[in-house]
């Protein structure tokens, strides 16, 4: 655990001193969220609402961790004397988790302040919050493995986009409907399914990750 807190706190070190990446992450994620209430000035269903929150956060997912390798491309095989590959693996996606929760958060508040509050009462803020977690746990879990792959093929951002939509697009619909259906009331008792099979996708996606991520570090 020491090794890995170690290169969880290497990461945020080294995104503080390169301001670059964050900062072009949060004003994609500003930018975007203003067009949005530029385009539509408030008169928007509840689908398109949650439709659009989660297409904006699925390109921040990609944007945030298509970086998650490349920094390592001329240091693979020192840090496979430092460190174990799945202890690599475990570091890299608890910072993303870290970060996407972060951006999450910050997106759903850009959603309520700019576009509409209407949607999101008392009732079923908290329940749509955990929908919004575990939807960037999942999207940090799978794009950090995507990534790794692609970092060995050197065209990054084209293999991820290659890569990641058919591993992503059954989570993310499922996220979808689990989110759509706690913003019109329905409690877990009622899209319970959903949230088992996004918790389902994170453990299955894990634990590959975890048992084949060495045979790739070795490459």
């Amino acid at each position: 655990m020491t090794e890995i807190a170690h290169f969880v706190k290497k990461e945020f070190q080294l995104d503080w001193r390169n301001r670059t990446l964050i900062g072009s992450i949060l004003l994609y994620v500003i930018s975007s969220i203003y067009v949005t209430h530029l385009a539509f000035q408030n008169a928007i269903d509840l689908p398109t609402w949650n439709s659009l929150f989660w297409i904006i956060t699925l390109f921040t997912a990609f944007n945030a961790s298509s970086k998650s390798f490349s920094q390592e491309e001329r240091k693979f095989l020192y840090l496979y004397m430092l460190i174990s590959p799945q202890k690599l693996l475990i570091s890299k996606m608890l910072y993303n988790i870290l970060l996407m929760l972060i951006i999450g958060s910050l997106s759903l508040f850009g959603f309520y302040l700019f576009i509409s509050n209407e949607f999101l009462s008392t009732d079923n803020f908290w329940l749509y919050y955990l929908s919004v977690s575990l939807g960037a746990i999942g999207l940090a879990v799978i794009l950090t493995m995507i990534s790794a792959i692609a970092s060995k093929t050197g065209n990054q951002t084209g293999m991820m986009a290659i890569l990641g939509f058919p591993v992503i697009i059954p989570f993310l619909l499922a996220t979808i409907k689990f989110s759509g259906e706690t913003l019109i009331g329905k409690g877990l008792h009622l899209s319970g399914s959903y949230l088992l099979m996004m918790s389902a996708i994170i453990v299955m996606v894990g634990l590959l990750s975890y048992l084949l991520f060495p045979y790739i570090w070795r490459e």
